[in-house]
Order: C-alpha cells, then structure tokens, then sequence
C-alpha cells in the first residue's frame, strides 16, 4: 500500500490529507483533511493521535473495500457510527424470466409492444444496499445503456430505445399494474438527424421543439402556449451561438430558416432590440412578445433602442465584458420592461 499527500487552498488555509491506495492503484482509504496550520509534517493514515486531536473520532477515515477486479464493494464513511452501517455494491447478472423486454413497433410511433424477457445473463446488474439497508438496481445491457432501475423488489422503471440507441420512453413504476402511456410514462420522439421534437410528461400535453439548419433548438411550444391560441417560443442566438432573444410569436417556426442574429448599434432591428438577421430574410415570424434579451461583450446597448431602460447605469472604465454577458432585459406580460436596478458585474452606477 501507498500514501499520498494532497494539499488543497482554500481561502488561503492550507488543508492537508493522505489518500491511501493499494498497489493497483485502487483508492481504499481517504480521511478527513487535517488543518497544516496547526501542523507542517505529514500525517500519516495511521496516525491516530492526530485524528483525535483534530476530530475527537478515531474513525476518521472514509474506508472502501474492492473485489478482485478493482470494483468498489463496500463503503464506511468517516465516524464512529458509520463503520457498522457500510454501503454495500455487488455485482452480478440478471436471471431468466426476471427483466422484460420492450420494443417500439416503428421508427415513427410510440407504440410499445412487449416482447417476453431478456436472456438469462445479458444484463450486468449493479446493487447498492444504502446504510439503511434500502436496495437499488441497475440493470444494463451490453452497450452500456441502462435498461431497469429497480427500487427494492418490484419497484421496477424501464428504459426503451430504438433501433439509434436513442431514448423513446421511460416506464414508471405504474405502468406494471396501468400501460397507459399517456400517465405512466415519459415519451420522446426525435427527427432524422437525431434532434429530439417531442417530449411527453406524464399526463401532460406534448412539448415540441424546432430547429433551424444548424440543428440549433429555435422554438418550443409546451401545452400552456397551445391553450393561448397555438403561441410558440422562440429562440434567437449570436453569431458564437449565446441566445440573445427569447419570445412569444404565433408564426410557425418553420419559417425561421437560420436562428442567427447580429447586434447592429444603428439598426432597429427585431422589435427594437438591435438585433437584426446574420443572414437576411431567414427569420420570417411576428413577434408577439419579447421575454428576455441579452448582450454580449460590450456595452453599445447602453445607447441603442433601450437606452432609457439602463438609465443611470454606465460601463465601468475598467471592465472587461468580453465573451461574457454585460446586459439583460426581461419582459413582462403586458409587453413592458423590468427596470434594472443592476444588470452585471461589469456595470457601475
């Protein structure tokens, strides 16, 4: 077995602790950290004297036990009180006839069909028993995608994917006892080059997502905005890809072809936020609302078309915006203003 010292700074006091491994590199020991001003030597793990001095706990130590392949099987947390509680991993299979198997029908929808149970032996399980002796099991499959938690002995959640290894649904527990999709299960659907459209919650509306030619998110309607008379929000970003407007337009999204926008200090630009298209006549919607509207890396904004809104505010002579947001306004529902009463760290009044 060795030691080894890390010194971490924190607030300029010096924390010293010893993390003692096995000759494989295994970590199987990690203690408290000890106080250097109180000491410049080296304390040693075994060092009892000094766990007491410190902590008044000769247990002062996190301990972790391995099995022959270097995985974690046990774990005692620093305390006296802990080491007769430890967390404890095992490791085996799954059995016959204990995992089921679910499948989509298609590609396209979101019908999921049973097909009897995984083989006996396919599945790599991991259970962690906590301290207070409450069971957790991860059941994966070969690629590595998780496709059972099962929560003491039959509080089972499934994971579903398709043919992409992408993520379809999730199972909850009620589903065993209640297969309705719509209130048991969480649902995605996701387009051809992998971007995700639709997310379902349960008992919820669907919540669908649009993207523009670089695949970037640039509208969401959830089931609130469907109510409000078909509404959708959309989102607009810089040229390195930072959101810049967030709003509310009854346009569909399809007709925002690019999602890039330019701030132009001379341009009005969309609903008067100086910002304008990268690329024109590629953000075809009306703007019912705008909600938030960001600034980057100077303070230009601070005399364009909301100037009033940032009065008394004036950039310091020594900051240093750049790369980094320097303003935000927030809508309200009724298409007004929060007034800032500070904006970032890079403003001084």
């Amino acid at each position: 077995m060795t030691a080894k010292v890390v010194n971490i700074t924190l607030l300029s006091l010096s924390m010293l602790s010893t993390l003692t491994v096995s000759s494989q590199g295994v970590e199987i020991k990690r203690p408290k950290f000890h106080n250097s001003i109180h000491t410049e030597r080296y304390l040693s793990p075994s060092d009892k004297v000094s766990d007491y001095l410190y902590y008044d706990d000769s247990e002062g130590y996190t301990d972790y036990t391995h099995d022959v392949l270097g995985r974690t099987t046990a774990i005692r947390k620093a305390g006296e009180v802990w080491k007769n509680h430890p967390c404890k991993i095992s490791y085996s299979t799954n059995d016959s006839d204990e995992v089921k198997r679910y499948c989509l029908e298609d590609m396209e929808s979101q019908v999921i069909t049973p097909l009897g149970f995984y083989a006996e032996g396919s599945l790599r399980v991991t259970t962690t028993e906590n301290e207070d002796g409450r069971k957790l099991s991860i059941y994966t499959d070969r690629d590595g995608k998780k496709i059972l938690e099962r929560r003491g002995p039959d509080n089972d959640t499934y994971f579903v994917y398709d043919n992409f290894d992408r993520l379809r649904a999730v199972l909850m527990p009620g589903y065993q006892t209640n297969p309705d999709l719509q209130q048991q299960a969480y649902l995605y659907q996701y387009d051809l080059v992998g971007n995700m459209i639709s997310k379902t919650l349960p008992g919820c509306s669907p919540i669908r997502y649009w993207y523009d030619c670089h695949n970037r998110c640039i509208a969401e309607q959830d089931g609130e905005l469907l109510k409000r008379g078909g509404l959708y929000r959309f989102k607009l970003y810089d040229c390195i890809g930072r959101i810049a407007i967030v709003g509310i337009t009854e346009t569909d999204p399809s007709n925002i072809l690019n999602g890039f926008v330019k701030y132009e200090e001379n341009v009005s630009g969309i609903s008067c936020t100086n910002y304008s298209e990268l690329v024109s006549n590629t953000i075809n919607i009306t703007v019912n609302q705008i909600e938030t509207i960001n600034y980057y890396d100077d303070y230009k904004f601070l005399s364009g078309s909301f100037q009033d809104k940032f009065g008394g505010l004036r950039a310091s002579t020594n900051s240093k915006s750049k790369g980094k947001i320097s303003g935000k306004l927030t809508g309200q529902s009724d298409g007004q203003f929060l007034v800032p009463s500070t904006l970032t760290a890079y403003l001084v009044n």
